[in-house]
């Protein structure tokens, strides 16, 4: 994006240190957001948070350190915007996987310091003749980030029509980890899921989820707040959400690792993937001139 681009959102939207446009990797615009409790950057393509962290903690979310900044390009980390669908289209694999608002540059709508300890800014995204090439709807989106003690991602959904249209997605969150094999997570114990890596197959998970292989599951009926305890790192992160009952685990593992190009052959170590989802049995319908709401809270505690 242009430095007059950038001056223009600075002039509208800027709130001086807490909140200040900039120029990024690649030619995309980023968002720099620091106030008393902790710093933020998000990228106006797909209005996608690559970086929260806490003053005087290690950051929360994960970002691959070969991480490509390219227009129109998925960015591996951080929070993408899986949207209006997760994974692969179910009708078309030549479309692009996990949507494609994570692809698009969204607008700036509105910027607010809430206080010393919280900002916040909203943007949003609608229907283009492109996007009705990829799915036939007419819609608008908006994603509230609130930056503080916790982080909260709000992304809003509209129908503005008199016919209702479905959806999928997810906030497919990266998370920073000592080391993946000495993490539990919590929260979803006794609860089905579909085994993605065996042929779709529903299981029960037995206690907390201890990673020592490739995990992609899809946990079921779920609105449990999920923990992360990472001894390594002496903390907990706590993944909270609202609007979702399907929970996505994920962690690539050596050899799918491998076959990333976006991801260091060790990236794996470092990560895992907790995402409020909306998929399977949990799409959403959004009735004729109505809403409907996905939410992730973020917070963090030390050991």
């Amino acid at each position: 994006m242009s430095t007059t681009t950038i001056d223009a959102l600075n002039e509208e939207f800027s709130l001086g240190d807490p909140l200040e446009f900039n120029a990024g990797s690649g030619d995309l615009t980023f968002v720099e957001i620091e106030n008393n409790q902790s710093c933020a950057t998000i990228c106006l393509q797909g209005a996608q948070i690559l970086h929260w962290q806490k003053h005087d903690e290690p950051p929360v979310l994960w970002l691959s350190e070969q991480a490509r900044f390219e227009s129109g390009k998925a960015i591996r980390g951080g929070i993408p915007i899986c949207w209006p669908w997760f994974g692969n289209h179910p009708d078309d694999p030549e479309k692009p996987a996990h949507g494609f608002v994570r692809n698009i540059s969204w607008k700036v709508l509105a910027t607010e310091a809430i206080s010393e300890d919280k900002t916040r800014i909203q943007l949003g995204t609608s229907d283009t003749p492109e996007t009705r090439q990829l799915w036939p709807f007419s819609f608008r989106v908006k994603v509230t980030i609130t930056v503080g003690e916790e982080l909260t991602v709000e992304l809003k959904a509209y129908n503005e029509t008199d016919q209702p249209y479905t959806f999928g997605g997810a906030l497919h969150s990266y998370f920073t980890v000592s080391d993946v094999s000495d993490i539990k997570i919590s929260g979803l114990e006794d609860t089905e899921y579909v085994d993605k890596l065996d042929g779709l197959a529903v299981k029960t998970q037995q206690g907390a989820i201890c990673i020592d292989r490739e995990i992609d599951a899809v946990f079921m009926e779920t609105k449990a707040e999920c923990v992360i305890e990472d001894s390594g790192l002496k903390r907990r992160i706590y993944v909270a959400k609202k609007g979702s009952k399907s929970t996505v685990v994920w962690n690539p593992w050596i050899e799918k690792t491998k076959q990333l190009a976006d991801v260091a052959d060790e990236g794996y170590q470092t990560m895992v993937c907790i995402e409020a989802a909306n998929t399977g049995e949990d799409l959403i319908t959004v009735p004729a001139f109505g809403s409907r709401i996905l939410k992730t809270t973020l917070r963090t505690e030390t050991l």
